[in-house]
């Protein structure tokens, strides 16, 4: 969760951060075999790549789908093989999920009170493991974020695979040590699937039954927030430059 929006400051936000912790385990490292293979120099008058990852970036935190979208498939063009290709066809992924209908809450069992999506008129759905670092760097931040937006119709509810054989002790002292207040539930994995989530944490903003916004939390600015809980325009405008 992010407060400012300059360009400075969007430009290459955390890209280790993005990726987020993966369900699956990572890929094996390229071969020297492979290596071979890729081209030794960019083409003429290509755009590097950071600086294309850096662009979509932008679009995708404005929600400027057109201009994401865009720019995803030049740079799958230009740039077949990178390394950043997964997180560029998440952004794409997370993206089309935007309107469509939400999928339903399959929770197994509920840690404490149950949730649902029509207690609140918006409701950011958190996918997370409590093992995952970057999760326990977010969830406490987005639980202020729930406290300062609840009386403007925001809920929260956490979702769990409980993945890498977490236990219902990890999950408690995660909840304790992120001061987390809201619903939070376990599930078998069809949520993760049924949602689209790859990688946690993962956020999900529902809005009458549809899909307001879909990625990794570290990508959203207040601004943003300020659009999906009171149906504000979108995209954002561009930030300022410094």
């Amino acid at each position: 969760m992010r407060s400012g929006s300059s360009q400075a400051e969007l430009a290459m936000l955390a890209v280790l951060l993005l990726l987020g912790c993966p369900h699956a385990p990572p890929p094996a490292p390229l071969t020297q075999e492979t290596l071979d293979l890729l081209p030794d120099a960019p083409l003429p008058n290509k755009v590097p790549a950071e600086d294309q990852v850096s662009a979509i970036q932008v679009s995708v935190m404005r929600v400027d789908v057109a201009a994401a979208n865009a720019g995803i498939a030049q740079f799958l063009v230009d740039w077949p093989t990178s390394p950043w290709r997964d997180l560029v066809e998440g952004w794409g992924a997370d993206l089309a999920t935007i309107g469509q209908p939400a999928p339903p809450l399959e929770v197994v069992q509920w840690v404490g009170a149950p949730g649902s999506l029509s207690d609140h008129p918006v409701t950011m759905v958190i996918f997370f493991e409590p093992w995952c670092p970057h999760c326990q760097q977010e969830m406490p931040g987005l639980e202020l974020l729930r406290r300062d937006y609840e009386a403007r119709g925001l809920g929260m509810i956490g979702v769990t695979a409980m993945t890498r054989g977490a236990t219902d002790e990890q999950l408690a002292a995660f909840i304790e040590q992120g001061f987390l207040r809201f619903p939070i539930g376990k599930e078998d994995g069809s949520m993760t699937e049924a949602w689209g989530v790859v990688g946690v944490p993962h956020a999900v903003f529902v809005r009458g039954g549809r899909v307001a916004w879909s990625g990794n939390p570290s990508l959203l600015t207040l601004d943003l927030v300020d659009a999906l809980v009171d149906e504000g325009p979108l995209p954002l405008p561009m930030p300022e430059m410094p």
